[in-house]
């Protein structure tokens, strides 16, 4: 906020005359690339336990409760059972102080939603707890798959509220009161009314807007866009100036969800990543970067200066080097909402306001887990040694306390080369060698991009030892290279520091755009709201229509009489959903595709699928705009 306030002052605009605020966030990509998030109470209507495991929505529940009851339908829309509400009523009643949110999902509910909507109205009069149901995060068959959508939006739900909350807040310190959209995963806006209920869109909102703003601000129009954060390392195919989409919906944290997204590659590497030694077999010392994140010693110096300097200073005098030396426990402001564990309680409790030193701090296990499950949750972080510190350490960035960093380095050295991961011969050293490892794994992500655009291989291809040895430009009896032949548009605000030395690795160039910094900022601004419906017809038996994913599942006759009443439904229903997500004058498109097969001497429609599309600018506010805008 800060940052918008010297923007209006600079640009000579009044606060009444922003039209528009757009706000892109990792907030969600990296909740869930971290395991961060609400906890939720699964409703599965129709499916069994060995659905719910292999499909993966036990993992995405990540030991929420969770209920099988019976109902859903059958693909024609036709009930498979009644449900049954007296078993949810006891689950909600049981559970409600327990989790965040409920997730509401139902075998073939987008051939027929009426048990996901039964089971979300009577959750309407037993609990506060906001609910999520899948079929109106999804309009696609695969059941499991949408189920793990629509826990991890429910996991989302209070992460991303609060952060908009927030946003709003703060616009309303500076005076601003203009519609406020949000990057959604596939480089569109929606509403900050929207989002609220459908967090999952956010996912890869970073992601999709550095896109965006990467073929804005280039005139390159093929290309790798990178844009490395605090969290983690974003890499998309940039084509014909437009992000191309996973067509199988996107992959965040594991999970394979049915958000139509960028086609992204997130890792956890970024600025604030951890920092640990690793002796490999051969005993070469050797540094893992990510994939946690971790609050920067520098950082927190800030804050906190004689605290975390005494603490660096007496860990340096003692004659015994733990690994938990130069980390420190954070607790962030935030409250739990619902009941926590004992073990979590007493961790916060014994926290209290300020920070506390790990060597100090976590006297147990049981210690240890709890601070994991806070910081998954947001109540608390850890801090230790980053990239960041390291790039102050050698004056490659000056934002934090250098001089602590420093002095944290110096420790490390010390304790890392007596635990046997060394030698270090001193503290710039130990820092070369973490921007080297965050080139080296850098240029390792985007190989390993290139290689599963062009089917040559998929996740770790560019570590196996040939493609590591390219890499390390080994030269033995062989001399392996390798190459990508598009160029790298490098973004964020470290991309200078690693994206140079990477793409000299991979031996291509390097564009780094004059406003590289704030590119995912244009993109979050330059975009169109776009939201779509589809449904689909099928034919149960001859002169008989049926429609499925609108109210009531009607039936005709005629297929052109049910196509013509599909049309109309659709396209007044997104016209409506157009305008709550933050469109004005937003123009339809219509599109049909049909399966058809001949029986006999005759055409049968196996099925009809209609995608009706809306896309307009954002709604601007409700006056003039003057200044330079």
């Amino acid at each position: 906020m800060a940052a918008a306030a010297a923007v209006i002052a600079q640009a000579g605009v009044g606060s009444d005359d922003i039209a528009l605020v757009g706000l892109s966030t990792t907030l969600a990509t990296n909740a869930l690339t971290e395991g961060r998030g609400g906890r939720v109470g699964l409703i599965s209507i129709g499916f069994d336990e060995s659905t719910l495991a292999r499909g993966g929505l036990l993992r995405a529940l990540d030991g929420g409760p969770a209920l099988l009851t019976v109902g859903g339908h059958k693909a024609d829309g036709s009930p498979i059972a009644d449900l049954d509400l007296d078993q949810i009523t006891a689950f909600v009643k049981e559970n409600d102080d327990l989790v965040d949110a409920f997730a509401i999902v139902a075998e073939f509910s987008v051939r027929n939603p009426t048990h996901e909507q039964a089971a979300r109205q009577l959750l309407a009069g037993l609990t506060e707890r906001p609910a999520s149901v899948s079929h109106e995060l999804s309009p696609r068959l695969g059941g499991p798959q949408r189920g793990v959508t629509t826990i991890l939006n429910a996991r989302l739900i209070a992460l991303v509220d609060e952060l908009l909350a927030a946003v709003r807040a703060s616009l309303v310190t500076l005076g601003i009161s203009a519609p406020l959209v949000i990057v959604r995963g596939d480089g569109s806006l929606l509403s900050d009314t929207a989002t609220r209920h459908a967090p999952i869109e956010t996912i890869l909102s970073g992601p999709a807007a550095s896109v965006v703003g990467a073929a804005h601000l280039v005139g390159q129009r093929t290309a790798l866009v990178a844009d490395i954060g605090g969290t983690t390392t974003d890499v998309a195919v940039m084509l014909d100036g437009r992000p191309r989409l996973n067509p199988a919906g996107a992959t965040v944290g594991g999970h394979l969800t049915m958000v139509q997204a960028v086609d992204v590659t997130t890792v956890g590497l970024g600025g604030d990543s951890t920092v640990t030694p690793h002796a490999s077999p051969d005993r070469r010392s050797q540094l893992i970067a990510g994939p946690g994140r971790v609050l920067p010693i520098s950082l927190l110096a800030v804050e906190h200066p004689e605290f975390v300097r005494s603490n660096l200073r007496r860990q340096s005098e003692l004659s015994t080097r733990r690994e938990s030396f130069a980390q420190f426990v954070v607790p962030t402001g935030r409250t739990p909402k619902r009941s926590i564990s004992r073990i979590e309680q007493d961790v916060l409790d014994a926290l209290g306001a300020k920070p506390a030193a790990a060597d100090q701090f976590i006297d147990s296990g049981a210690r240890s887990l709890g601070i994991d499950k806070l910081a998954q949750a947001g109540f608390v972080r850890r801090c230790g040694f980053t990239p960041t510190d390291a790039a102050h350490i050698l004056g490659i960035q000056a934002d934090f306390d250098a001089d602590t960093a420093r002095l944290a380095g110096t420790l490390l050295v010390q304790v890392w080369n007596g635990l046997g991961f060394g030698p270090w011969d001193d503290v710039e050293h130990l820092a070369r060698d973490v921007m080297a490892t965050v080139t080296r794994r850098s240029a390792e992500i985007f190989l390993d991009v290139c290689l599963a655009r062009d089917g040559l291989g998929g996740t770790g291809s560019a570590s196996t030892p040939i493609m590591a040895a390219a890499l390390d430009q080994v030269v033995g009896l062989t001399a392996p290279s390798i190459q990508i032949t598009l160029p790298v548009v490098g973004l964020g605000a470290s991309a200078a520091t690693y994206h140079t030395g990477v793409a000299q690795l991979l031996g291509t160039d390097v564009i780094i755009p004059e406003h590289a910094k704030v590119a995912n900022a244009v993109g979050a601004v330059v975009g169109q709201v776009r939201t779509t419906l589809e449904a689909r017809i099928t034919q149960p038996h001859r002169g008989t229509y049926a429609i499925h994913g609108v109210p009531d599942n009607a039936r005709f006759q005629d297929l052109d009489e049910a196509r013509k009443f599909l049309e109309a439904t659709l396209a007044g229903a997104v016209a409506a959903k157009a305008t709550v997500e933050g469109a004005e004058g937003a123009e339809i498109s219509i599109t049909w595709q049909d399966k058809t097969v001949t029986v006999g001497d005759k055409p049968y429609l196996v099925e009809g699928h209609l995608t009706v599309e809306a896309i307009g600018r954002p709604r601007l506010a409700d006056r003039p705009v003057s200044g330079a805008g």
